[in-house]
């Protein structure tokens, strides 16, 4: 069952979520509120930002457990979590400050962003049975079929890996590459930083949340990618541009990382050496079907973050250098954690982060073969 704290959590921000939607669709800005009415508002959002830091801390902790199951939850609801406060904060911002030639009272309903069921659904029970998405699979006749379809399950999964990894990485490269290395390598060991103390001096108590939900993003991401995952960061990031500017494209970046040559050719050794029975070839397909299905989830996730802090940092109170360089630094982190955690979905060259059963360790514990040094 849930814990019943991530369903009070997600309670709570479903009720603050209502909330500005509802003053912002009326088109009422904070200073034309009821005092009451816009006190609650700030409590409510700084209640949301207090239980979101006690639960993160807590799965923070559970990445470090040495149950896998335990770990693939925590980095679910820490993904989720981040998504979720970039988009507070974007709605949050674009309703409390009033648009260009807009009333700081009244006026058009601001932009907003729409914080996904399937983000608030991780939080509760980031477990929820994936096969209802694939239906039931179809038994293979005989063994020589049973791996053919299981390759061709492999395949399948591995360019939908590669597919929207790549398409992430080419929405975070649109606006990354036009920042200078210097600014996004200092801005990598920004990751986590408290921006209220930077930029939150005469801020609004409203807009106040808006920068700690935000910091609590970039907190999440500092946590999803650990020490060695930003400095790995840091090291490839820059490898990745010089690339690029000589004309390779990502998905060709991402194809040598993954070592995905190698691994087609060790797939046809273990599949000519396995004694490995029909029906688990046939189970080994259910779960890599499974992570094809599931992989795009993460991929999203990092891209409605992406929308977030799009019209995060547009913002006046973001417009300073050192809130620009923290930005690119969580734009930087956000392209790094997408690549590796595909990373290790495929898991062809071992695992990065080690949250997750990859392709290679379903295929190497079926097929119950020996991989070559």
């Amino acid at each position: 069952m849930p814990d019943t704290s991530h369903q009070e959590y997600v309670e709570k921000l479903r009720d603050f979520i209502d909330r500005v939607s509802f003053e912002r669709v009326r088109g009422i800005r904070p200073a034309a509120m009821p005092p009451g009415n816009l006190e609650e508002m700030e409590k409510q959002a700084e209640e949301l930002h207090l239980y979101g830091e006690r639960l993160s801390q807590q799965w923070g902790s559970d990445l470090a457990s040495p149950v896998l199951r335990k770990r693939m939850a925590a980095e679910k609801r820490l993904l989720a979590e981040m998504a979720i406060e970039t988009t507070l904060a974007a709605t949050l911002a674009s309703y409390a400050a009033p648009t260009a030639g807009a009333s700081a009272e009244r006026g058009v309903a601001p932009p907003s962003i729409e914080v996904p069921e399937y983000l608030l659904r991780w939080l509760e029970n980031p477990f929820e049975p994936i096969a209802t998405f694939r239906g039931a699979i179809t038994p293979s006749p005989s063994l020589s079929a049973a791996k053919l379809n299981l390759e061709r399950e492999v395949q399948s999964a591995i360019a939908i890996i590669l597919s929207s990894t790549d398409e992430t990485a080419q929405k975070v490269l649109a606006d990354l590459l036009s920042v200078n290395a210097s600014v996004v390598i200092e801005g990598l060991s920004l990751i986590g930083i408290n921006l209220a103390e930077k930029v939150g001096v005469g801020a609004t108590r409203l807009m106040l949340s808006v920068i700690r939900f935000v910091s609590g993003a970039s907190r999440r991401l500092r946590t999803l990618l650990g020490e060695d995952g930003i400095h790995k960061v840091e090291i490839e990031i820059q490898k990745w541009e010089e690339e690029l500017q000589h004309g390779t494209l990502f998905t060709q970046i991402l194809e040598k990382t993954y070592g995905l040559k190698k691994f087609s050719e060790e797939r046809k050794r273990w599949f000519a050496l396995t004694e490995a029975p029909t029906k688990a070839l046939d189970t080994a397909r259910e779960r890599i079907i499974d992570l094809g299905h599931e992989y795009p989830g993460s991929t999203e996730a990092v891209e409605h973050a992406l929308k977030g802090l799009a019209l995060v940092k547009m913002t006046p109170m973001m417009a300073s250098p050192v809130a620009q360089t923290a930005v690119a630094g969580i734009y930087a982190g956000l392209l790094g954690y997408t690549v590796y955690n595909g990373y290790d979905y495929i898991g062809a060259r071992g695992k990065f982060f080690d949250r997750v059963e990859g392709i290679k360790d379903i295929l190497i514990n079926t097929l119950r073969v020996q991989e070559r040094a």
